[in-house]
């Protein structure tokens, strides 16, 4: 059973006391009330009294306390519950999206995590100290799951690259060049703005291209230092 001492405040129970639906509907009647009567400067700090006496007798009680420290627990459990709920669907939705060969790669990283945390928990038994523990194995949490939002990202990127191919792109180039050439020497207007419209768009394709390469050759090197860090 909870301990109503340490688990909330005073200022925790006189709240409760006073959001209860039958004492609302009383104080806020009886505020209207003194308030239109011929003498609301004698009614009202009448009321206030009877109120502050109410809050104080039901916080007071330990039973309405029990009863509020069973509330409190009960709604820290189920938003505990519903975060690792979604926690663990976010995990799914990217392990699922992860190639065989990159899953292999994080469970392996994850089952060597867990071994890692046994030997912790195992070092503070001995020890009789579990702060550095704790934030040793807290580290190893952040950095398996920033691994693993890295093979995503990694993942996405090799599906794009995969779409693209550099050698039809610089093929297209040269093509649209030489077109471009011909259409000057002809002195063709029309034909010359298509094929500098083509060019540009070429031009555009390859720097992507590119660009996208470089970020995935940068993520492949973080992925391997996270990895190379955690087995350290």
């Amino acid at each position: 059973m909870p301990n109503s001492t340490d688990d909330a405040s005073i200022l925790t129970y006189v709240k409760h006391a006073f959001l209860v639906p039958w004492n609302l509907v009383l104080f806020l009647g009886a505020a209207v009330g003194a308030a239109v009567s011929p003498y609301p400067d004698a009614f009202l700090p009448i009321l206030g009294a009877a109120e502050l006496g109410y809050l104080g007798l039901m916080s007071s009680l330990p039973a309405f306390r029990l009863a509020i420290d069973a509330k409190l627990h009960k709604d820290a459990r189920t938003d505990e519950q519903l975060a690792r709920a979604d926690a663990g669907a976010s995990l799914m939705d990217i392990l699922v999206a992860l190639t065989a060969e990159d899953r292999l790669r994080f469970e392996r990283l994850r089952r060597r995590c867990r071994d890692m945390r046994t030997l912790a928990s195992e070092v503070q038994g001995d020890t009789g100290t579990s702060t550095v523990g704790d934030l040793r194995t807290s580290g190893l949490d952040q950095l398996l799951w920033g691994f693993l939002r890295l093979l995503r990202h990694h993942n996405a990127l090799d599906r794009l690259l995969q779409t693209m191919n550099e050698l039809e792109i610089t093929t297209t180039i040269t093509d649209v060049q030489t077109g471009l050439s011909q259409a000057k020497l002809a002195n063709d207007d029309r034909l010359q703005h298509s094929y500098e419209d083509r060019l540009a768009t070429a031009q555009q394709r390859l720097e992507y291209f590119q660009r996208t390469t470089k970020d995935a050759r940068f993520v492949r090197a973080e992925l391997d230092r996270i990895e190379e860090k955690i087995r350290a």
